[in-house]
């Protein structure tokens, strides 16, 4: 019995997710799209290959350059006047 070949990506482009855009690891997509409703991720295997087609998606760079909101995660906390 012959085993199945899985193939390896060195770069990923989330185009939907928490956070879109080109990722060097699966651990950072999966945080990335884990639970999102709509996920959007492929694998690639270049760098470039995988910003083309980010760039080829979102031509104005990342979709959430224009938001206001940002994940509660990623907010910095506030500073408190003393």
């Amino acid at each position: 019995m012959k085993k199945k070949k899985t193939k390896r990506y060195n770069f990923y482009v989330v185009f939907a997710g928490i956070l879109p855009g080109v990722y060097e690891s699966w651990g950072d997509v999966k945080a990335n799209v884990e639970g999102y409703q709509y996920s959007d991720y492929k694998g690639y295997a270049t760098r470039r290959e995988a910003e083309i087609a980010f760039s080829l998606r979102y031509p104005s760079g990342s979709p959430n350059k224009n938001l206001k909101w940002q994940h509660p995660r990623l907010k910095p906390k506030p500073e408190h006047d003393l």
